[in-house]
């Protein structure tokens, strides 16, 4: 006869599998309100920052103009292996995706400049990337 996994180990296992969640829909009302942001204020650049496991920021700057709804469930491919712990260069192709509730001007740019946080998204699998920590924020927390 079989043995029964402990319930503890069949716990971990659905806690585990929720890092290979997939982003949803973003929110229309968010994404709307960057384009407001960004006509308001006129803004120019767009901050894309995020962090790596240890916390420290990283970020790439647009052009305003390549910021369209799109890019709120496409996101922008960049090179995670310049990234400490994270990527092979055989395998560092991966997503920023803007989270648009995370929308800030930038009150420190010589420039009018929004700032959107990301997540980090595996290109190959569309699921979040298991060590960005904002990915592992979002697993859902043990009862």
């Amino acid at each position: 006869m079989a043995k029964k996994a402990p319930a503890a180990a069949s716990k971990a296992a659905s806690f585990t599998s929720a890092a290979h969640a997939k982003p949803g829909k973003p929110d229309s009302a968010a994404v709307k309100r960057v384009f407001e942001l960004m006509q308001e204020h006129s803004v120019e650049l767009v901050d894309l920052r995020f962090t790596d496991p240890k916390g420290k920021w990283h970020h790439t700057t647009q052009w305003h103009t390549t910021i369209e709804e799109d890019t709120f469930v496409e996101g922008f491919m960049f090179d995670g292996s310049s990234i400490a712990g994270w990527k092979a260069i055989n395998e560092s192709d991966m997503v920023l995706l803007p989270d648009p509730t995370t929308a800030v001007m930038d009150p420190f740019s010589a420039k009018p400049q929004l700032i959107l946080i990301c997540d980090i998204v595996e290109p190959r699998t569309g699921t979040y990337y298991a060590r960005d920590p904002r990915s592992t924020a979002k697993l859902p927390k043990p009862i």
